[in-house]
């Protein structure tokens, strides 16, 4: 646990030059959440959301957050939209946050790329 509260203490260095930095609010939300810190953490993610609302990054982690505190049907909502944002199919699904959704057909489909089909020329 210390380790989160580094890191958070390392991003909020980085917040105070740019308070308005997506990356640093996304990841110091789910470090919080990893500190069972729920309040402080849907406060950095709703500001992460709100500067960068697209950011696959950001998307990525309010599925990470939403999914810790065990909202499944928000994890799925925001990888939807990650993948959607460019996010890796594969990170996603290497991803030891989301074991608990491995056997959900919906977190199947986001994490798993179909098959490229070859054109014919």
């Amino acid at each position: 646990m210390s380790a989160y509260r580094k890191a958070i203490d390392l991003i909020q260095a980085r917040l105070e030059v740019n308070p308005r930095d997506a990356s640093a609010l996304a990841f110091s939300a789910d470090y919080y959440a990893m500190l069972e810190q729920e309040p402080q953490a849907r406060d950095r993610l709703s500001r992460a959301l709100e500067v960068a609302p697209a950011d696959a990054e950001v998307l990525f982690r309010a599925a990470i957050l939403y999914n810790h505190f065990g909202n499944t049907e928000k994890a799925l909502d925001y990888l939807t939209k990650s993948v959607a944002a460019g996010y890796s199919q594969t990170a996603i699904r290497d991803t030891p946050d989301f074991d608990r959704l491995r056997d959900d057909p919906r977190f199947r489909a986001l994490s798993v790329r179909p098959p490229q089909t070859k054109s014919r020329s």
